[in-house]
């Protein structure tokens, strides 16, 4: 089974343009708006990979003072005698680490980023402090690092290498103690001192700076660890404490140059979008809308309803070449329409006139033997009654026009008639059945002529007397108006091959046995005179004859 494709009309230019428009302007602007989303989420990840790698020469410096300050323990623990106090010895300690005391004052001069260096045993503590440092904060801590090594149960948790934080208020401080014996030597540095190279540099939307355990917990003061957990938080691990050095930046600030590259990336955006928008009403003015008038007036060309042609004021210099070419193309088509159309005229009017000569020759030869055969017989009146027949039919057929009324070719049908009597000595009926109405229809010229005369051929010898009834009446189909006339006969009706033949359309075959010339010349007239909206239908009629039938459009 062979399927065929269903025909679509076409759309119009516009209609695909604004098609094509939403296919691919979406698809691009939200590719556009997905990759921008994702680029900037990159550089966000990238300014935090470089923040956190800013972090690195701060947390270097951070170990290296941490480093420092393990370093001078060791040192001063070899050199100074502390090794040699003895557990317990709580004045001597006191009086051996004063005597040392200028030596250490001198070397925490050094050091200004140490506190304080102390001695920590089981009844006392002392520490010699750095000049830049309170002695108020740092008896606070001397206190605080007192009681905090006071609750702890065994040297095991006092390790060796590895500083402790300490919260003093809101500050906390790292220290560092090697046990000697019972006793504890070691520093103090204040996370002031390890932050103030970070604090003293410019960084833009930094909120807070502080140190995180090795479990990420910030060691934040009690109270402000919300405030601090709000923003972008970049971290780095020191190599010298277990502890992350960890910046809290602003995020408005941080990502504010990003976030107006981002808005100026969409405005850009909008802007060409405007920008494209003002094109395609440009494009619509100088493409769509000169387009949509030449369609418009190629219709009104092909409808030959108008020749003035509907342009735009605004026109193009192609477009109005195209008009030049439309206007020459048009004239050209109009003049080809009219030469076209008079020669169809004269050629209709030749074969019509042909198509009436065709039918008269053989009747008109019949006659004139008859009246031969008449005057030998000595038939005068029969002849001379002839010949006044005939000249009525010869007036008509020579001298009519193409159409004739339907009340003159009766007339001359009634004529004909009594012209066949006169031969046939009488065997022809005719019964005409027509309202008034319709006498003034046109028809073409000799139309029932054939038809009445093609009844008497193929009635034949099978009836004596020949009864010919013609019938005009007006019948209405699709909102048209056609006259319909018959001619029926009593006669042995058509032969079943001669039914087949004059039911095609196509008879030019039925010459072959003699008969539908007549019917053939009808149906071409027919053709010429009304289209493909006459025709001709024959049929047999059940009680005996033949049945013809033409009908052609009246207004």
């Amino acid at each position: 089974m062979e399927w065929k494709k269903k025909d679509r009309s076409p759309c119009s230019l516009r209609s695909k343009m604004i098609f094509w428009i939403f296919v691919f302007l979406c698809p691009i602007l939200l590719i556009l708006s997905i990759g921008m989303n994702w680029i900037f989420k990159a550089f966000q990840n990238q300014m935090i990979v470089n923040y956190e790698e800013s972090l690195k020469p701060f947390a270097v410096d951070i170990d290296r003072i941490f480093s420092s300050a393990k370093r001078i323990l060791y040192s001063e623990t070899n050199s100074s005698g502390i090794l040699e106090i003895e557990p317990g010895s709580g004045m001597e300690a006191l009086e051996q680490i004063e005597s040392a005391g200028e030596h250490l004052t001198d070397l925490l001069t050094m050091q200004e980023k140490i506190d304080a260096l102390f001695w920590l045993g089981e009844e006392t503590i002392v520490f010699v402090q750095n000049y830049n440092s309170s002695y108020t904060e740092n008896r606070k801590v001397a206190d605080a690092l007192y009681e905090a090594v006071c609750q702890i149960s065994g040297e095991a948790v006092l390790t060796r290498d590895i500083f402790q934080a300490l919260q003093v208020g809101e500050t906390f401080y790292f220290y560092l103690g090697i046990p000697i014996g019972g006793n504890l030597f070691g520093c103090w540095i204040s996370e002031d001192h390890l932050f103030e190279n970070i604090r003293n540099t410019v960084f833009p939307g930094v909120e807070s700076v502080f140190f995180a355990d090795m479990e990420g917990r910030p060691l934040l003061a009690e109270g402000t660890s919300g405030k601090q957990k709000r923003g972008i938080e970049t971290s780095r691990q020191l190599s010298e404490a277990p502890f992350f050095v960890t910046v809290l930046w602003n995020g408005d600030v941080v990502y504010q140059t990003l976030k107006q590259t981002k808005w100026l990336m969409f405005i850009i955006m909008a802007a060409a979008f405007c920008l494209f928008l003002i094109y395609l009403i440009f494009l619509r003015r100088d493409l769509f809308r000169p387009l949509r008038y030449l369609t418009k007036n190629i219709d009104r060309l092909g409808s030959g309803g108008e020749k003035e042609l509907h342009r735009d004021k605004k026109e193009t210099a192609e477009f109005q070449q195209v008009y030049r070419a439309l206007i020459d193309m048009a004239n050209d088509i109009r003049n080809l329409r009219i030469d076209i159309y008079e020669k169809e005229i004269i050629n209709q009017k030749t074969q019509v006139e042909l198509y009436q000569l065709q039918i008269r020759p053989h009747f008109f030869v019949n006659v004139l033997n008859n009246m031969r055969c008449l005057t030998r017989e000595g038939k005068s009146e029969m002849a001379d009654e002839m010949i006044r027949l005939l000249i009525f039919h010869c007036r008509y057929v020579l001298y009519s026009s193409q159409t004739v009324l339907l009340d003159e070719e009766l007339t001359f049908i009634r004529n004909y008639i009594r012209l066949q009597n006169v031969q046939h000595n009488g065997r022809y009926t005719l019964e005409i059945c027509c309202a008034e109405a319709f006498l003034d229809y046109e028809i073409p010229v000799l139309l029932i002529q054939i038809l009445v005369e093609n009844a008497m051929k193929h009635s034949g010898d099978s009836v004596e007397n020949i009864r010919i009834r013609i019938e005009a009446r007006e019948e209405q189909d699709a909102g048209k108006h056609y006259l319909c006339i018959s001619v029926a006969d009593n006669g042995a009706g058509f032969s079943e091959e001669a039914l087949r033949y004059l039911l095609d359309d196509e008879i030019t075959a039925v010459q072959d046995w003699g008969h539908g010339i007549g019917i053939r010349n009808i149906r071409r007239r027919l053709t010429l005179f009304y289209g493909a909206d006459a025709g001709v239908r024959v049929q047999n009629i059940e009680e005996g004859g033949a049945k013809t039938e033409v009908f052609f459009p009246v207004s």
